[in-house]
């Protein structure tokens, strides 16, 4: 359930005040059931069956004082702040896992903005915020489907808390945009995949809090449309990553340069025909204990609209190449685990939607397909 409001109210003709709460509550039950297959019956194992019972409640209040219908000011600022408490709670059936989690915690963001002129300007901006852990990775369960890689939640977990400073530029064309920003993220309680060597060559992925976090870099995107029948969206960001993960393991600390990269091409075939090419990559990735294997892939999709528009026809081809997989090489003192994954990811989906009133509409085109690993 989710609870929210919010109120505005201009104080001066430049001037706005925002308030506001949002309350989140969640109430799950996990019903963990093993059976051992006996004389071709599946009897139900009551030692390794378990119930995991997990409340959450979330309650945020907020205040935002920042310029308004300041497009002839040189100056425009955004000051906020978000006072919230978060209390969390899981038991298992045979109490072997029982956790109570809390905190109340202030979130200030400052942002400021000098316009060189109408088409250019600079953005300096601070936020602190929150990843909380999720439902999944709290789960204290162990998921054997890889008897040789097993992964489980943690329920102890605690909220990764980071500090987010960005310089951007950005500046306007007639047929390009750009933007860059150099940005510096520090986060405490960091959340990782970390893993251990539990016997017999079985190494458990469970999520930790491995310490403290580094990364800082430039992102840069350009936007163009250099003709009236193709138009772009270029990302690029490079960025250096540093782990310290001390806290579990005496002098685990990881650094490495990173990058990734998004090209999305869209082209108007014909009348009301248009096409679009998306294609991703993300380097190799620092992780406590190693790295992530390189992650590549290209998308397709093209939509037709048919008549006066209360018909299209949609064609979806994910991971065209076929080259979307996961992995990594973990090394400690005690193992070397070296893995890869590739599940079933390119799918061809053909759409047709129709609209008995009206033109349909853009989301119901839109690509549904989860890549699921």
């Amino acid at each position: 359930s989710n609870a929210m409001l919010d109120y505005t109210q201009a104080i001066t003709p430049r001037l706005l005040f925002e308030t506001g709460y949002k309350g989140t509550f969640r109430s799950n039950k996990n019903d963990y059931l093993t059976a051992d297959k006996i004389d071709g019956m599946f009897i139900t194992n009551t030692g390794a069956s378990n119930l995991f019972n997990f409340n959450e409640y979330i309650n945020a209040a907020y205040v935002l004082l920042h310029s308004h219908n300041n497009d002839l000011s040189k100056w425009n600022y955004e000051l906020g702040l978000r006072a919230e408490s978060w209390n969390n709670s899981g038991q298992t059936q045979d109490e072997s896992t029982k956790f109570a989690n809390t905190y109340f915690k202030l979130f200030p963001t400052a942002n400021i903005v000098y316009s060189v002129n109408k088409d250019a300007n600079f953005k300096l901006s601070y936020g602190k915020r929150v990843n909380r852990p999720r439902l999944g990775q709290l789960n204290p369960f162990i998921d054997i489907t890889d008897a040789l890689n097993p992964h489980s939640g943690n329920p102890y977990l605690q909220p990764e808390i980071i500090h987010a400073l960005e310089l951007g530029f950005n500046q306007e064309f007639e047929k390009y945009s750009f933007s860059n920003s150099l940005f510096y993220r520090h986060s405490i309680n960091t959340i990782r995949s970390f893993f251990q060597e539990i016997g017999d060559g079985v190494v458990l992925n469970k999520p930790m809090n491995i310490g403290k976090g580094d990364s800082y870099g430039l992102e840069n995107v350009l936007i163009g449309k250099p003709s009236k029948n193709y138009d772009f969206n270029a990302s690029l960001t490079f960025f250096q990553q540093k782990l310290n993960a001390g806290n579990i393991i005496p002098d685990a600390v990881q650094s490495s340069f990173n990058w990734y990269g998004k090209l999305i091409n869209n082209f108007s075939m014909w009348k009301n025909g248009k096409l679009q090419l998306i294609g991703n990559y993300t380097s190799r990735a620092t992780t406590p204990q190693g790295y992530n294997i390189p992650i590549y892939f290209v998308d397709m999709g093209y939509q037709q609209k048919l008549g006066d528009g209360r018909a299209r026809l949609g064609l979806t081809v994910v991971d065209i190449f076929n080259t979307l997989k996961s992995g990594g090489n973990n090394s400690t003192v005690d193992f070397l685990s070296i893995r890869t994954s590739k599940a079933d990811t390119r799918a061809i989906m053909l759409t047709f939607a129709w609209s008995f009133n009206s033109t349909v509409k853009e989301k119901l085109m839109d690509n549904q397909f989860s890549r699921e690993w």
